[in-house]
């Protein structure tokens, strides 16, 4: 039995042998390119595709070559690389038959469309340099060599292919880089200056209350007034707790404690202003009295009085302030703080305690007088006294 499953084994292979010998062979009978002609510009790729034909066909193995070398280059998988102006016959051969199939490639120069500087404006100081930067537009553009010119040399001085600025003398010069190709230009404005350099900075703030959703700004002076470069930057040591912005303005957004400091570009001086937010509760204003009333019915009315107030804080550090009108002519429902003949006053509140207030008005009948609480959260009026006239 073994010896028979040793024969039949022997037969299948004889016979699949004499079966693949016997297969016929697919010769190669041409072969085609996608593309006769093509145009690229100097360090341009493209890849170009052969097909052999029949599509069958048992060996269908090419080899690619470039009549011209310098002009472009071809790859095995008919990568064709733009090296030079020029012209030259990129060829596809087949193993099978030496069918061959053409492509003519023509190479051009990629022309300059634009120059650009990475500065436009720029201010020195004598005894400063500054490199200009060209950009050459496309970037792929074949000739990309610049110059740089100064139209005042005795401001500023500029190296011919570099582009480092060198300071001369006061005074404001224009600097233009040119394309050898195109003669396309940018213009850099250059003012040379003598530098004041900045000394410090400070904030009007260096410690707020803020309540939790509130805002508040702060204001930095660079010192001296007339420094060259007042530029500053804002930061909060914890923007969860209080971020700022650009210009300083602190947003409170949960409760904690934060510096926001301020740096000067020149010279990284700083200032910091702690900020504590907190979960605020409006204080209560619980009196708001006229006392030592005395009427002048000769003078058109008019009263002469003393108010006096008290506002009980709930637990946090508030603000109070006061505004008074005293004009017929406003109404308690239309008053708004700050009008009137006496400008608002501010009166700080301790604490967990009680503020009082005190001042002397004298206004013609009838005579309205507001006080009112400004917080961080708004303001909350208070109590309205009309003094009508006797």
């Amino acid at each position: 039995m073994k010896k028979l499953f040793i024969s039949l084994v022997a037969l299948i292979v004889m016979l699949t042998v004499i079966f693949v010998s016997c297969e016929k062979k697919i010769s190669v009978t041409g072969v085609a390119m996608n593309k006769p002609n093509l145009t690229l510009g100097v360090g341009e790729t493209e890849t170009l595709l052969a097909t052999v034909l029949p599509e069958k066909a048992s060996n269908k193995t090419v080899t690619w070559t470039s009549s011209n070398v310098l002009v472009a280059t071809v790859m095995p998988n008919g990568l064709v690389t733009a090296l030079n102006k020029g012209i030259t016959t990129i060829v596809v051969t087949t193993i099978d038959g030496g069918y061959t199939a053409t492509c003519t490639v023509k190479v051009d120069e990629i022309p300059v469309a634009d120059v650009r500087l990475n500065k436009n404006t720029l201010i020195l100081d004598i005894g400063e340099t500054e490199t200009l930067i060209a950009t050459v537009l496309p970037e792929n553009a074949t000739i990309k060599e610049v110059f740089y010119t100064s139209n005042k040399p005795s401001v500023a001085i500029v190296g011919n292919n570099n582009g480092i600025i060198s300071p001369i003398d006061l005074g404001k010069a224009i600097i233009t880089v040119t394309t050898i190709d195109g003669n396309k230009t940018a213009k850099c404005e250059l003012e040379v200056i003598k530098r004041v350099n900045v000394t410090g900075v400070k904030l009007d703030k260096t410690k707020i209350d803020l309540g939790v959703g509130t805002r508040e700004q702060l204001t930095a002076t660079v010192t001296p007034s007339n420094a060259t470069n007042k530029n500053i930057s804002w930061n909060s040591s914890n923007p969860l707790i209080a971020s700022v912005d650009k210009y300083g303005l602190v947003s409170a957004k949960t409760e904690g404690t934060v510096d926001i400091s301020v740096i000067t570009e020149d010279g990284s001086f700083n200032a910091k202003c702690e900020v504590k937010c907190m979960k605020f509760t409006s204080p209560v204003l619980t009196t708001l009295e006229p006392t030592d009333i005395v009427y002048d019915t000769w003078y058109q009315g008019s009263v002469d009085a003393t108010f006096t107030g008290e506002i009980t804080n709930a637990g946090t550090p508030e603000y109070f302030e006061r505004g008074f009108v005293c004009s017929s002519y406003y109404s308690p429902t239309s008053w708004e703080p700050g009008c009137g003949y006496d400008p608002p006053v501010w009166v700080k509140v301790p604490g967990s305690g009680t503020g009082q207030f005190s001042k002397r008005l004298v206004g013609y009948c009838p005579f309205f007088v507001c006080a009112y609480v400004k917080t961080s959260l708004g303001i909350t009026y208070g109590k309205i006294v009309i003094i009508e006239k006797q």
